[in-house]
């Protein structure tokens, strides 16, 4: 798939996930909790300005690995997605790669557990930068790249890129941090606005069924977000992307 964010990153396979939690309606998802805690003048500030205050608002951390069968697997990149239901703009925070301390460290704190899932060392991490999350997902490169090609690409400058193409468009942070940022922000921004614009009835269970469970990994469970996702689609029409960075 791509590299990012994205994953996520993601972003794709946040609203696939959604959309087995619609047609399946049997699990259950944690309760929201409110979009940070109230930061020290030393505490990095999580955007705050930028979107509603609403104790509905759901944060996923959604993360970009080069390999998840790989044990010696690298972290490419990790954002945090921000969705309030009755608004129906999709936030991105960029939290690595980054110049930025104590972000630029995230790389050195990260590690999973033998079945895939976030070790507690790496959530300890997350929860020091005083945000809330209610879940994770996780993709390697080769998810990312299946997903990119099921949306047919992504636009970047201009050109439509297919996966391959993404994963060679940005520069792997642990070669260069920070000539990477600049890329995944723009492989970001056309994830995004590719995934908004998709149909309401598009069949996710084509692309998940290549990327579980070898190419990605999430702790969600997904009752609760019927209603969530059912907003979105409410408003899909009216939906904006935004790509941040603390």
């Amino acid at each position: 798939m791509k590299t990012v964010f994205i994953i996520f990153l993601c972003i794709l396979v946040f609203f696939g996930c959604l959309a087995i939690g619609i047609l399946s309606g049997d699990f259950s998802f944690p309760s929201s909790q409110p979009a940070s805690a109230p930061a020290s003048p030393s505490t990095p500030t999580i955007a705050s300005n930028t979107i509603p205050e609403n104790n509905k608002q759901q944060n996923l951390v959604l993360i970009l690995i080069d390999n998840l069968g790989n044990p010696g697997y690298h972290l490419e990149s990790v954002w945090l997605l921000l969705f309030t239901p009755d608004y129906p703009d999709i936030t991105l925070l960029m939290l690595y790669p980054s110049s930025k301390e104590p972000y630029k460290n995230l790389a050195d704190q990260f590690k999973l557990t033998p079945d895939g899932k976030l070790d507690v060392s790496f959530t300890d991490a997350l929860h020091g930068f005083k945000f809330n999350f209610q879940g994770f997902i996780l993709v390697d490169e080769e998810g990312l790249s299946q997903w990119i090609d099921w949306m047919k690409g992504i636009d970047i400058d201009g050109n439509t890129l297919n996966g391959a193409n993404v994963l060679s468009y940005t520069p792997k942070p642990w070669n260069d941090l920070d000539k990477s940022i600049t890329p995944q922000m723009t492989v970001a921004t056309g994830l995004c606005k590719k995934a908004i614009l998709l149909p309401k009835d598009v069949n996710w269970f084509t692309l998940l069924g290549n990327i579980l469970p070898g190419h990605m990994s999430t702790d969600l469970s997904l009752k609760d977000t019927v209603a969530l996702w059912k907003s979105f689609l409410a408003q899909q029409e009216k939906a904006k992307c935004k790509i941040l960075t603390p």
